[in-house]
């Protein structure tokens, strides 16, 4: 991990739970949200591991960390693009993985997607049947009278 850049207060608050900057860089690395297990790693106490799990300062690093980690561990949408599109194009592999790969390159881009414009403007369905509410027939007393004079012009 980068090093750390701490506020006075961070390092007041690493002083109250009994903390060095040192053993702070190496609790941040060992944390598998384990509090027993980092203890025995980093030598730190586990009281002093909870301490530092209840500040907002502690769960704020442990954050950062977990987002360079992510950063990382997680491919973005251009390196999925470039290992389906490398799949796609490796003549070693079975031509069902290079379709696959090819159709999954498809949904990504969104080329199966079939759009259509519906002008809806005097567009109505009117379900009618037993068991209508007065205030739902004279609903659709009024869509009809709607499309009445629509239809008029």
């Amino acid at each position: 991990m980068e090093a750390l850049t701490l506020t006075d207060t961070d390092k007041r608050d690493l002083t109250w739970i009994g903390i060095s900057e040192a053993k702070l860089q190496l609790f941040l690395a060992a944390y598998n949200g384990d509090v027993k297990h980092t203890a025995k790693l980093t030598k730190i106490s586990q009281t002093a591991i909870k301490k530092l799990l209840a500040t907002v300062f502690g769960m704020r690093l442990l954050k950062q960390r977990n987002d360079l980690i992510a950063d990382v561990l997680i491919a973005d949408r251009q390196e999925r693009e470039i290992y389906l599109t490398q799949n796609m194009r490796d003549e070693c592999l079975q031509d069902k993985d290079r379709i696959r790969s090819c159709e999954v390159l498809g949904k990504m881009a969104g080329d199966f997607i079939e759009r259509k414009e519906i002008d809806t403007k005097h567009t109505f369905i009117i379900q009618s049947g037993i068991g209508r509410t007065p205030g739902q027939q004279a609903l659709e007393d009024a869509v009809e009278e709607v499309i009445d004079v629509s239809s008029d012009t």
